[in-house]
């Protein structure tokens, strides 16, 4: 499987997805399991084929792998904070 490109509007996507998950929870922390749960029921119908499978590496699903590093760089951006091992928060 070809690796593929990610686009300005999948990282747009997905960071809206990761800051309504924070904002839904008290005091809008929440472990990465509850980003997922959030993204996926009120975003399944818009992912694509390809973020339906795996990555090329295998062994996860591509639209987990784009939400987890999204979080990853909202973190690294200051709009998230590490409260907890594993919980982030909403700047």
């Amino acid at each position: 499987m070809k690796k593929r490109r990610v686009t300005h509007r999948i990282w747009v996507k997905y960071r809206y997805g990761v800051l309504h998950a924070h904002s839904v929870r008290p005091e809008g922390k929440a472990p990465l399991d509850a980003v997922y749960g959030h993204v996926r029921q009120n975003m399944s119908g818009e992912f694509t084929k390809r973020e339906l499978e795996d990555v090329p590496s295998g062994g996860e699903t591509t639209w987990i792998n784009d939400v987890r590093q999204q979080r990853r760089d909202m973190l690294n951006e200051g709009l998230l904070i590490r409260c907890d091992e594993g919980v982030f928060a909403a700047e």
